[in-house]
């Protein structure tokens, strides 16, 4: 249990190619800015996955 609360979820199911969980409860704490930054991650995780340079943009 301590483990799902400091680390989160899995992020993906067996057998189950190309699924990702993101959200506020695939994470180890809760709240729109932790759900946001689930997002987040995965894309990084996908662009170095795919071997693509991960990159951010403010407006």
């Amino acid at each position: 249990m301590l483990k799902v609360m400091f680390q989160g979820l899995s992020k993906t199911l067996p057998g189950l190619q190309n699924f990702y969980m993101v959200g506020q409860w695939a994470e180890a704490m809760i709240g729109i800015p932790t759900a946001a930054l689930s997002g987040r991650n995965l894309i990084k995780t996908l662009c170095k996955k795919d071997g693509k340079k991960f990159r951010t943009q403010e407006n």
